[in-house]
């Protein structure tokens, strides 16, 4: 029994076993990646590019323990970035221009989560669907430019610190957690991801559930495009092109397994 709950724990660790084991190969077979002389490479990863795929992983985890995919993520980050660059420059107040990205990335996970728990369809299909509509208005709302130069309170609230995206992320990442493994509306996320039908006569409201993942995700996205805007110094309809593929590959490597509607190695 007890050899057994070792190779789970070794198991259960085993990812982040792997990462500090190629941490350490590539500090010591290269000198620009880590050393104790240069920490800008391994400080840029951690502070500006892990919170973004962060962000986006845990949304995507939600949706793929539901048995289902967003691919209109990166869509979204670059649409709700768009319209939330748009209100800052015209109006220059910073707050209602995050408010309203955050609002617009609701309402693109609700559009996704309608279309999927209410309408019935695929949620490939639908998901991508939404993204290229969205792509299109972003690109027509551009027009093929770039906006930037924002109000200077913008980034005097978004980099006041060189930790403000890395603790944005931790945060969301520790509310999810407790979301998901300490509340009865995450166990109803992994009860439909494992049987929907059974879950439904059960008692769980199955629609209102989905359509609650895909607005999460879609918030997310709009927090994510907002981070990104704000380091970039800029926005475009083509930023977060990849966002999907990666936001999916860092949930898989994480642990999440594809139509089993469960975590690799959930809390016990």
């Amino acid at each position: 029994m007890r050899k057994t709950k070792w190779k789970w724990e070794i198991r259960k660790y085993s990812r982040a076993f792997l990462l500090l084991a190629l941490l350490l190969f590539f500090s010591l077979a290269t000198d620009t990646f880590w050393s104790f002389d240069n920490w800008s490479n391994v400080a840029n990863i951690v502070l500006y590019q892990a919170p973004v795929l962060i962000l986006l992983s845990i949304g995507m985890t939600l949706v793929i323990v539901l048995k289902g995919i967003d691919l209109s993520i990166g869509a979204v980050v670059a649409f709700s970035s768009t319209i939330a660059a748009i209100l800052m420059k015209n109006t220059q107040n910073v707050v209602l221009g995050i408010l309203a990205g955050i609002l617009v990335g609701a309402l693109m996970g609700l559009l996704n989560g309608i279309l999927i728990a209410v309408v019935k369809i695929p949620p490939y299909i639908a998901t991508i669907s939404v993204q290229w509509i969205l792509k299109g208005v972003t690109n027509i709302i551009l027009q093929g430019s770039s906006l930037y130069q924002f109000p200077e309170g913008f980034k005097r609230l978004m980099q006041s610190t060189a930790w403000n995206y890395l603790l944005v992320s931790a945060a969301v990442a520790l509310a999810m957690g407790i979301l998901l493994t300490r509340t009865t509306y995450g166990r109803n996320i992994y009860a439909i991801g494992i049987n929907g039908v059974a879950a439904k006569i059960s008692g769980v409201r199955t629609e209102l559930v989905m359509v609650s993942v895909y607005m999460i995700i879609g918030v997310l996205g709009a927090i994510t495009g907002i981070i990104y805007m704000s380091f970039l110094g800029g926005v475009d309809a083509n930023i977060g092109a990849d966002f999907p593929i990666r936001a999916i590959s860092a949930t898989l490597v994480g642990g999440t397994y594809l139509e089993e509607g469960r975590e690799a190695f959930p809390m016990r």
